[in-house]
């Protein structure tokens, strides 16, 4: 019985330890990178990169959204707040910070990702706002025009909607 409890005290302990010791938020870009790949990456830089950034403030919730595939962040601290604090009261951020990762085959069976991770302070994309071009010999590309025009947050309204549906069948006659 006393080495389950001296077993059982060390396990909690170094819960507790590991717990304790653990950051929310990693300061990424001041761990080396490793080298094991002399191949370099190449981006897909079309457009320059997405800076668009709202607070998005709902029943009681305040949340980060921006424009280049990631939210819940300004590229330094976690800005999804629930609850929603005072102005000039020190936030408390539930979720440090979230991104949207897509994948999937291209023709040749190669695998093709575009994922946003903590490369905000860097300059690292792989999202840029704004439409694909559909078709053509440019078919799934977009043009700095078009990604500049699209680096804003819209508002949307019912009324909005409700004009825009017999607009939108219309146009499928």
């Amino acid at each position: 019985m006393r080495n389950l409890k001296t077993w059982l005290l060390s396990i909690i302990g170094l819960g507790m330890f590991t717990v304790a010791s653990a950051h929310i938020n990693p300061e990424l870009h001041d761990r080396p990178s490793s080298d094991n790949n002399n191949e370099e990456i190449s981006y897909r830089e079309n457009c320059d990169n997405a800076i668009s950034q709202i607070d998005q403030a709902i029943n009681n919730v305040r949340a980060r959204l921006t424009t280049g595939g990631d939210v819940w962040w300004d590229g330094d601290d976690g800005l999804y707040v629930v609850p929603k604090v005072a102005p000039g009261e020190p936030p408390v951020s539930s979720i440090f910070a979230g991104a949207v990762w897509l994948g999937g085959l291209d023709d040749g069976g190669n695998l093709k990702v575009a994922a946003q991770t903590y490369g905000r302070n860097q300059g690292n994309f792989d999202y840029w706002p704004g439409p694909l071009i559909p078709d053509g010999d440019d078919q799934g590309e977009i043009v700095k025009e078009t990604c500049a025009q699209w680096d804003s947050f819209f508002s949307l309204t019912a009324l909005y909607i409700v004009k825009h549906k017999p607009l939108f069948e219309q146009s499928k006659a």
